[in-house]
């Protein structure tokens, strides 16, 4: 875009404060899906902060909302699938943005009192963590919305909506031709461990199929609170009974996402995750598909 003399702003700063249970080594540079972005560390008392700088031609109207939705959308699949990479909760907020003339300079001039601080809610327990690769997901909505939807569950501190987080990643199974609930059943059946694990009572089944008793005494049970299904959300034995539930679906969950959706990151298999890659002088590092790393990479 050209510069136009009169015009006090041709750039605007987009920023979403988030923040999980990982202290970040260092601040971090990198170029995701063609945008340029800086992650700033956050502090004991301030959330990160993930911003980057794209060009406009007005703050406001349909093309300015355009411009900012996409750039939005690819910050926020970034953080679900920084929350994969990491297994870790990761929980963020819009928090706007600003004009940013060019006299400002680029990204490396964006510091914290640049963009809204927002108070840190989580306590943090994993130190000096590097961003090193992340799963591609390109342009397809179902690993998108899984992992969407695990970084939601790993963030959530509801043991209820933490299972429907998990039971809609099943779900998507059904919109790709599939039955989620036949795969369930195959999966347990191929990985009894699972249920030994999560220390289930196998009796709880009756004559029910594993699937039918996570859809009706679970995911039903806690979709529509009503006396029929026995389901107390203030009661200990519901916890518990939900809480084991969750275990068996972190496991279905995990196979589901690696295998269905491809994101295993195995040796015969590594074209499906991206990796930061430094480029010489002080250009931005860009996350590439793994086959295409050659030179070094963080």
């Amino acid at each position: 875009m050209s510069n136009k003399k009169n015009t006090k702003s041709q750039q605007y700063l987009l920023h979403v404060c988030f923040e999980s249970r990982i202290i970040f080594e260092h601040n971090v540079y990198f170029n995701y899906y063609g945008i340029d972005f800086k992650l700033i560390k956050g502090t004991k008392k301030y959330q990160d902060v993930l911003c980057c700088i794209f060009d406009i031609s007005s703050s406001s109207g349909p093309e300015f909302d355009k411009v900012r939705k996409r750039v939005e959308v690819i910050a926020f699949e970034f953080l679900s699938c920084l929350s994969w990479e990491l297994k870790t909760g990761i929980v963020y907020c819009p928090a706007g943005g600003r004009g940013w003339s060019q006299e400002h300079g680029g990204l490396s001039s964006v510091t914290r009192k640049a963009c809204t601080s927002m108070p840190r809610q989580m306590s943090r327990h994993i130190k000096g963590i590097s961003i090193v690769g992340l799963p591609k997901i390109g342009h397809d909505k179902y690993k998108a919305h899984a992992l969407s939807l695990f970084r939601e569950a790993k963030s959530s501190n509801s043991t209820y909506y933490r299972f429907l987080c998990y039971w809609k990643i099943l779900e998507i199974h059904n919109f790709k031709g599939g039955k989620s609930m036949d795969w369930i059943n195959e999966t347990i059946k191929h990985n009894i461990w699972i249920l030994k694990h999560a220390h289930f009572n196998r009796q709880l089944l009756k004559n029910k199929k594993i699937s039918t008793y996570l859809k009706d005494e679970c995911r039903h049970a806690i979709a529509h609170v009503m006396p029929r299904y026995k389901l107390k959300p203030d009661s200990g034995e519901s916890l518990f009974k939900i809480y084991t539930a969750n275990i068996i679906m972190e496991y279905l969950v995990d196979i589901f996402i690696k295998k269905e959706l491809g994101l295993a990151f195995t040796e015969d298999n590594k074209d499906n995750y991206l990796y930061l890659r430094k480029k010489k002088g002080k250009a931005i590092p860009v996350f590439i598909p793994y086959k295409n790393c050659k030179g070094p990479c963080f």
